[in-house]
């Protein structure tokens, strides 16, 4: 089925317009060329680093240290524990467009609760 006959039938069924071809949703730009969709959290991603307040961060080749070990007994400094989670947070959904960070964030998430 074509996508005009696709739009026609979704038409007869629901209330709708067409509004073109997607270009941002959810703080997720898309890139359309060559018959493939590409995903952008550029933006996204550079509102974060301000929100955190981490403009001035460099960016490295690993997203984690290498042999890296966490533990819940650990002692360390006082985190505000909401501003960690809403860090975690925002990785999760980062994690759409950058897989490559998704093993990290997951060893954070493990802790968001300590």
């Amino acid at each position: 089925m074509h996508v005009a006959d696709f739009k026609v039938k979704l038409n007869s069924a629901f209330e709708m317009s067409d509004l073109g071809l997607l270009h941002h949703y959810l703080g997720i730009q898309f890139k359309q060329c060559d018959g493939s969709i590409a995903l952008c959290q550029t933006k996204y991603i550079e509102a974060l680093l301000h929100r955190f307040g981490l403009e001035d961060c460099k960016p490295i080749a690993t997203p984690m240290e290498m042999g890296l070990h966490f533990s819940i007994h650990d002692a360390g400094d006082y985190y505000d524990a909401t501003l960690y989670q809403q860090t975690v947070g925002c990785l999760i959904y980062v994690c759409i467009s950058r897989l490559h960070i998704q093993f990290a964030v997951s060893q954070m998430s493990r802790f968001m609760h300590s």
